[in-house]
């Protein structure tokens, strides 16, 4: 800073001005309105009204359309339409982006195999929303809230007269609170709720865009996934291939030592013939003759380098090359 002037007072205000690049930016926003009637609506909420027309009551109050592990949609009669207007806003919001939403009924309660036609209200069922390629299933359920236990006139009276000895301390009890959630392997791994300041109608533009970042989540998780599993079997292979071609190496050492060690017999017997020749040269019967000629197309037959040389023959290929050994005229 430049040096005042004597008798002179200066303020200097320093300001902060934050670099454009360490400003965190902003998530992009996405208004949706919630439609305030079910005329037109989706064929997915068409089919979730139908089936809630079958549905039945559990402890609270609430009907429930079952699914794998957790309820589709599960809501009492008062709050049931505000909740069908809710799914259906996030129905037209999905398919104006160019997504789609279904509600299927299953097979069977141990597989996810979809029904052609509707079921009854004793089967599971699921609501997913179709995303890149991505299925992410869906559940929309009025919650059940924890409250003190408040105890009725009767109560207290019993109470007081000694009839109980003591009341419950809280309750378990719905306010027609509305909860969604995203489900992966039935497990709820996001949720948005109704809040006393923020309800979820104000939330659905953000779900379809969380719902749009779970699927590319989920989609470079399955391709890493597809990667790590042809690199597991790519190693896996070259394992076996390395196994394979040392187990074959070792049956061609094995080979080689019992050709040789057959090779080193034949010529043993090849001297013997010689020699029983010599020694028979000068009067040879004609049994004789006929057993040196027997004995000699026995060694031939049997002589390893005459069956080694026929066999790469018919192969075309040489026996050095690929047992990796010396021919037998090589090693002599």
């Amino acid at each position: 800073m430049p040096a005042t002037r004597t008798g002179q007072d200066e303020f200097v205000v320093l300001m902060k001005v934050d670099d454009a690049s360490t400003v965190a930016p902003q998530r992009p926003r996405l208004a949706v309105s919630v439609p305030d009637t079910l005329i037109g609506a989706h064929r997915a909420v068409l089919a979730l009204a139908r089936a809630l027309k079958r549905a039945e009551l559990d402890e609270y109050d609430r009907l429930v359309i079952r699914g794998l592990g957790a309820p589709v949609l599960a809501t009492t009669v008062t709050v049931h339409r505000r909740a069908l207007l809710i799914i259906e806003a996030l129905c037209r919001t999905l398919t104006e982006r160019g997504h789609e939403i279904r509600f299927e009924w299953l097979a069977d309660q141990n597989t996810r195999s979809v029904l052609t036609s509707e079921s009854t209200s004793t089967r599971a069922a699921r609501l997913v929303a179709l995303i890149e390629d991505e299925f992410i299933e869906l559940s929309l359920e009025e919650r059940v809230v924890v409250r003190p236990y408040e105890a009725s006139e009767e109560e207290q009276r019993r109470m007081h007269s000694g009839e109980f000895d003591a009341l419950p301390k809280t309750m378990r009890v719905v306010e027609g609170l509305l909860e969604l959630r995203v489900h992966e392997r039935g497990v709820a791994t996001t949720r948005w709720r109704d809040w006393k300041r923020r309800r979820l109608d104000s939330s659905v533009g953000e779900i379809t865009l969380a719902l749009e970042e779970e699927a590319r989540r989920r989609r470079v998780r399955r391709e890493e996934a597809t990667r790590e599993q042809s690199m597991r079997e790519a190693r896996e292979r070259q394992i076996a291939e390395a196994r394979a071609r040392e187990l074959h190496e070792k049956q061609m050492r094995a080979d080689l030592l019992e050709m040789a060690t057959a090779w080193s017999r034949s010529q043993d017997v090849r001297r013997f013939l010689d020699a029983v020749r010599v020694a028979s040269s000068s009067a040879r019967s004609v049994e004789l003759e006929s057993w040196l000629e027997w004995a000699t197309g026995h060694i031939d037959a049997v002589d390893p380098v005459a069956k080694l040389l026929q066999r790469y023959a018919q192969s075309g290929t040489r026996a050095g090359v690929e047992l990796g050994a010396s021919t037998p005229n090589e090693s002599e």
